[in-house]
């Protein structure tokens, strides 16, 4: 075989390997759950919105999260992406601002759990 054959193979050869190794991360596309994460953030930030319009109405954020139905379209209680309720607290601890929370995907206390105030 000729070097120009040698390099066209090993060429293949790498790319096949590349592809190989690549292709798993598409089909198990959130294997680490980052995706309820983002999720959960998400759906954080949009009741916290709804908890700010709630303020600038009535001068005051309410006792408890289901005081936001109002500006919240869908059903409640809002449920994380793990199913769970998530955990609203006010006065917060964390500045002037309610602290609303999910558990994460353990449920419980803990340091993967997504809050409002980072």
């Amino acid at each position: 075989m000729s070097w120009l054959r040698w390099v066209f193979l090993a060429l293949v050869v790498l790319v096949v390997g590349l592809v190989m190794d690549w292709i798993p991360g598409l089909v198990i596309v959130d294997g680490g759950g980052q995706a309820k994460r983002i999720a959960a953030k998400a759906e954080i930030d949009r009741l916290m919105i709804a908890l700010e319009l709630c303020k600038k109405e009535t001068g005051e954020y309410p006792r408890q999260l289901t005081a936001v139905r109002a500006y919240v379209r869908e059903s409640f209680p809002a449920l994380d992406p793990w199913g769970r309720e998530f955990m609203y607290k006010h006065p917060g601890e964390h500045g002037v601002r309610p602290d609303l929370k999910s558990l994460g995907p353990d449920g419980q206390e803990s340091g993967d759990d997504v809050v409002s105030w980072q």
